[in-house]
């Protein structure tokens, strides 16, 4: 105990007051802010999300038959999976409420920019009707990082645009008409701006600005090969870049195409009762999940009424593999109080998989089983490599634990110092 009070009392010491600077800079608070209001999302639709995951056949047979499996399909499809949507027009909503901005016109605007960048398919689904579709995967994952940066960047443009460049109305124009003419000008230079901006990245190999980010950041994992400590490299590089907003999916799934072979090297030696020639890589992966749970109790056990709600509302969804709510709600992306454990948190999982493995805790490892996301980590691991496997992941799960906790207590003991002055001045 002794111990734990004194590591925390360095915490608070070196790191807080550092953290708490960063934090009060007015973008990372529009970011923050933004990423928490766009919780009511991720956690609205966390419990439908869990149902559709479930690997229970009658359950599945149900939603299959009754259609409701595919209105969930659809929920989920409008949700989730365009995350960067609303979270782009959260964080221009907060960041232009921090520069004394009044009207939805940065939000607006943000979006407008967003789908400015963004190419449109063409498809003639009924001859002499061409449709037009807009990529929902620019919406997604592959958009989060993009949103963030034009949800700062749009409504910043906006403010000085409007100090220098506006349309002066009559008072006796109605205030709401005002507002919503007065920016046109601003508006004109701006959403130029941006068809400027994509045409020109349209003439680079890249496209477009999302595939520029996200191709940028995967093309140097491709040659970095396949084995435990490239693994160990790519996952920790991808939660690096997580922390500033670049989602880690299109650095892992780019990842992927290297990874198949070698899962697939694994699946034939099991299948002819040989030795697996990379049988730690894929314990490392069925282990990839195991900060998830952890980071849910740790904010389960917080007593802020910041945390504390969230906290019992995100653990259901954590132990389903879902961290968005917390992601977000707390939030740790772009959070300078927690990047210690956030980024330390991959290379921590990676070394002690290694080092069950090499104890002989991985060798009931069965490559053939595929099992869905949404299934609890320490179920999956059990059903895919015994006790052996589980013992690894519990021990993942409670080392994550003793690294976020700390921050954790931290940031709730920050919040509790504010909700106490907060009391003691109404």
């Amino acid at each position: 105990m002794a111990l734990t009070d004194s590591f925390q009392g360095l915490l608070e010491r070196t790191v807080a007051p550092l953290a708490h600077r960063l934090s009060s800079n007015n973008v990372l608070q529009g970011l923050t802010q933004g990423f928490m209001a766009t919780m009511p999302v991720t956690l609205g639709i966390a419990l439908v999300s869990i149902i559709s995951g479930l690997p229970i056949p009658p359950l599945q047979e149900f939603l299959t038959s009754t259609g409701l499996g595919a209105i969930i399909t659809n929920a989920l499809a409008v949700t989730m999976n365009m995350q960067a949507l609303y979270i782009g027009a959260a964080v221009a909503y907060s960041y232009s409420r921090i520069r004394s901005m009044k009207g939805m016109t940065p939000v607006v605007l943000t979006i407008a920019t967003m789908l400015i960048m963004i190419p449109l398919n063409t498809q003639e689904i009924t001859p002499g009707y061409p449709s037009t579709f807009i990529p929902q995967s620019y919406l997604g994952s592959n958009g989060i990082f993009i949103a963030l940066v034009l949800g700062i960047v749009v409504p910043a443009i906006l403010d000085v645009l409007l100090k220098h460049v506006s349309i002066k109305l009559p008072d006796s124009v109605p205030e709401f008409v005002s507002r919503s003419l007065s920016p046109t000008f601003a508006a004109i230079i701006l959403l130029t701006g941006a068809v400027l901006v994509a045409w020109g990245i349209s003439l680079t190999p890249f496209g477009n600005i999302y595939d520029l980010v996200s191709q940028s950041i995967a093309a140097p994992i491709m040659g970095i090969g396949a084995s435990p400590i490239a693994y160990a490299v790519v996952v920790s590089f991808a939660q690096f870049v997580w922390f500033f907003g670049v989602h880690p999916s299109s650095i892992i799934s780019a990842y992927m195409v290297i990874l198949m072979p070698v899962t697939m090297q694994n699946i034939e030696a099991y299948a002819a009762g040989q030795a697996m020639p990379a049988l730690m890589l894929s314990v490392m992966l069925a282990m990839q999940n195991a900060d998830s749970l952890a980071i849910g109790i740790c904010c389960a056990l917080t007593k802020s009424e910041r945390f504390k709600p969230l906290g019992r509302l995100a653990i259901v969804p954590s132990v389903f593999n879902i961290t968005e709510p917390l992601m977000f709600g707390v939030p740790l992306v772009m959070n300078p109080m927690f990047f210690i454990p956030f980024v330390l948190a991959k290379p921590l999982i990676c070394g002690i998989t290694a080092l069950g493995c090499m104890a002989g805790l991985g060798d009931g490892l069965n490559p053939m089983i595929s099992l869905p996301f949404a299934l609890p980590q320490f179920i999956s691991t059990f059903l895919q490599g015994g006790t052996g496997m589980l013992a690894i992941d519990l021990v993942c799960i409670a080392v994550m634990v003793l690294l976020f906790w700390p921050f954790f207590r931290m940031a709730d003991k920050e919040a509790l110092a504010e909700e106490a002055t907060a009391s003691s001045a109404e």
